[in-house]
């Protein structure tokens, strides 16, 4: 494909960003004009799946002479996922979209510096490098050497060879390159490393995909004003990202209400409360729904039954094996030994924790107030009573209040 169309296939590809309210900004549109996308990857990961198992096919191609079918490919609104370890994917290129709602989110400019906890293919660092107009203010650390060494050789060769890409666990930050005024992380967070808090400048704050329930929530935090060592922020957006590797990594503690054996068919079936009843098309995902967003995060605080399937989310009983999930279709409710009493349970406690979440206000994932205190503090609740909740994080202590 010559020059020419390349180009139109990135104008194309950025059009479509700034049609999807993605990109908003003079500065980020600039930045993914001048990235070429396609220079930052030679192959990608293409998933394939049947009942019985899952399989990653290789897709390689050459960068420097791509077919049109490739370009249009990667130049999609789609994650790329780069690196496989068995059968799970460990590295990948960020979903175009998420990747310009993130970078408007970190509001860059010239001067400052920016940590970037997750190289990845190199494609996000040269991003932020066009955005600051400057590649050496971004500091990237990547924990996989491999990965490292490649995202370094490629962002030289695209012109981006200031940047500084650091082979090391995130968990650490970049000591040499701080204070920094903007940090982003690009892989999914169970904590707030307490590094990062340390490494941030006075009044610059830190985008962080953070673990809440089976989503990963786009957390905006800042240095608190009282105690240094913790965090203030709100969530301003959400996303899906591949967890962390190293010291930061730990188990989701939502999912350790995994159920094995429930069978296909409901036991027991409901309508969907009329304050869930979603005013969208039925081909809308039902996680789509503003609605239903702020409702299972809701959950997310307000109980460890949390309980999410393909289809749905809702609550669950591992003990009784019994669990609910509210879908565009219903509430359906099943049983691994088909007993009722428990999914019955199950349901008054989702029309209590409905009735509560509609008494508060029906409050969405951004009007909490979130705050980050080290564990090695005591936590009591007293100040908003029935208004906030703690999260037990590996470090911190998550005090989620609404105010």
């Amino acid at each position: 494909m010559s020059a020419d169309a390349v180009s139109r296939e990135i104008e194309r590809y950025v059009a479509d960003l700034v049609a999807r309210g993605a990109i908003r900004s003079d500065r980020v549109r600039r930045a993914f004009l001048r990235v070429p996308r396609h220079r930052f990857l030679d192959h990608w990961y293409r998933m394939e799946s049947d009942r019985e198992r899952v399989t990653w096919l290789r897709v390689d191609f050459d960068p420097d002479s791509p077919s049109d079918e490739t370009l249009r490919h990667i130049y999609s609104n789609q994650p790329l996922v780069t690196q496989i370890e068995g059968m799970y994917p460990v590295s990948s290129m960020s979903e175009p979209g998420l990747a310009a709602t993130m970078l408007e989110a970190l509001d860059v400019s010239p001067g400052m510096r920016v940590l970037e906890i997750g190289t990845g293919t190199g494609y996000s660092a040269a991003l932020l490098g066009e955005a600051l107009g400057n590649p050496g203010g971004v500091y990237s650390v990547e924990v996989r050497g491999d990965v490292a060494r490649e995202a370094a050789d490629r962002l030289g060769s695209e012109g981006y060879g200031k940047t500084h890409v650091v082979c090391s666990d995130g968990f650490h930050g970049v000591p040499d390159g701080a204070p920094y005024e903007r940090i982003i992380a690009t892989v999914g967070c169970p904590d707030i490393a307490p590094a990062w808090i340390e490494q941030l400048a006075p009044g610059g704050f830190a985008i962080t995909p953070l673990q809440h329930g089976y989503d990963h929530p786009l957390v905006r935090w800042e240095r608190s004003r009282v105690d240094g060592g913790a965090a203030v922020g709100r969530i301003v957006g959400f996303s899906g990202f591949m967890p962390i590797a190293g010291m930061l990594a730990s188990p989701n503690p939502w999912q350790s209400y995994l159920i094995e054996g429930l069978p296909e068919s409901p036991v027991c079936e409901w309508p969907v409360p009329s304050a869930l009843c979603a005013a969208h098309s039925g081909e809308e995902r039902i996680f789509d729904d503003p609605t239903h967003r702020s409702f299972s995060f809701f959950l997310t605080l307000a109980s460890r039954e949390l309980w999410r399937t393909v289809d749905g989310y809702g609550l669950a009983d591992p003990g009784a094996g019994a669990a609910i999930v509210v879908t565009s279709q219903g509430v359906r409710g099943r049983s691994r030994d088909g007993d009722v009493p428990p999914i019955d349970h199950l349901w008054q406690r989702f029309v209590a924790l409905l009735d509560r979440w509609e008494g508060l206000g029906r409050p969405t994932a951004g009007d909490y107030e979130l705050v980050f205190v080290p564990k090695r503090e005591a936590m009591a609740l007293a100040r908003f009573p029935g208004r906030e909740w703690i999260i037990e994080r590996a470090r911190h202590w998550e005090i989620v209040r609404l105010t």
